[in-house]
């Protein structure tokens, strides 16, 4: 460290100088800017380590936006079919257990106004998928935890992919979409308001 005039400069690496006094706390000076390394997609834990284009960096990880419940995609079921496709590369398990492996698992949200039918299949998924489904408190939802549908027509291309069907009363629902065993893949899920015959 070198003193000049109450400023301090040091270097951090052959391109990399900060001038002190140091970040704010929870920030990290990456070049010459102070970055929060547990948040920013430019440089998600550490300095110019950035996300994917659609990741974002939560506790210095990169992952899909919607990796945590609390962060669930909203869907809106007001199609006949409504379908998503998405990915759980870079997510992480965050449970329930009472269904699940700690494979990592992406979670998408919907709210009904009355008692629906509510089918949701992984239908054309290249993976082993598992599929859940909790209300608002968390709790997983009878019936609604699949490994395998074991089904090989009708939109499903293998008996690995999931499916669910369940009556539910109004009120908010979140998917956990995950795969079987630990390991990311891209997966495709369908959620649609009616019978699935």
């Amino acid at each position: 460290f070198q003193a000049e005039d109450g400023i301090r400069d040091y270097k951090v690496t052959g391109v990399q100088t900060c001038a002190l006094p140091i970040c704010p706390t929870g920030q990290s000076c990456c070049g010459t800017a102070c970055v929060n390394l547990q948040t920013s997609t430019a440089s998600c834990g550490a300095c110019g380590a950035a996300c994917v284009t659609g990741q974002v960096c939560s506790s210095g990880r990169c992952g899909p936006p919607n990796d945590e419940r609390g962060a669930a995609s909203p869907l809106t079921l007001t199609a006949r079919e409504l379908t998503v496709t998405g990915t759980t590369e870079g997510a992480n398990f965050d449970g329930p257990t009472t269904c699940t492996s700690t494979a990592p698992n992406v979670w998408y949200r919907f709210t009904l106004t009355q008692r629906e039918l509510v089918y949701v299949d992984t239908a054309g998924s290249a993976y082993d998928t598992r599929l859940y489904l909790v209300d608002a408190s968390g709790a997983v939802v009878s019936g609604t935890c699949n490994d395998d549908a074991l089904c090989s027509g009708g939109g499903f291309t293998s008996t690995t992919q999931s499916r669910f069907a369940t009556v539910l009363a109004a009120g908010t629902y979140s998917i956990a979409v995950s795969g079987f065993l630990a390991g990311s893949r891209s997966e495709e899920h369908t959620s649609e308001l009616q019978s699935p015959c």
